[in-house]
C-alpha cells in the first residue's frame, strides 16, 4: 500500500496475509529497497513500511517488483 507522505515522500506499508508461504522477509526488503534510493525501511519479517522520495518511485517499484517475484515459496 502507498500512502501520501511528506512533501515530496511517500510511504509504503506490506504486510503478508496468514496465508502466505512465501519465505520473503518484508523488512529486509523494505529497508534494503528504500536505502538503496536513499530512503528509509525496516519493520518485522510479516509488516514493514519504507519512506522514499517521490523522483525514486518508479526505481523502488521495479525493486520490489524483481525481488518479490524472485522469492521461493515454502510448500
Amino acid at each position: 500500500m502507498r500512502t501520501k507522505g511528506e512533501e515530496n515522500t511517500i510511504k509504503f506499508s506490506s504486510r503478508k496475509s496468514f496465508s502466505c508461504k512465501s519465505d520473503i522477509n518484508l523488512s529486509e526488503l523494505m529497508r534494503k529497497g528504500a536505502e538503496k534510493f536513499n530512503g528509509i525501511g525496516g519493520g518485522h519479517n510479516a509488516a514493514a513500511g519504507a519512506k522514499i522520495t517521490k523522483d525514486k518511485l518508479d526505481e523502488f517499484l521495479n525493486y520490489l517488483e524483481v525481488n518479490v517475484v524472485n522469492v521461493p515459496n515454502t510448500n
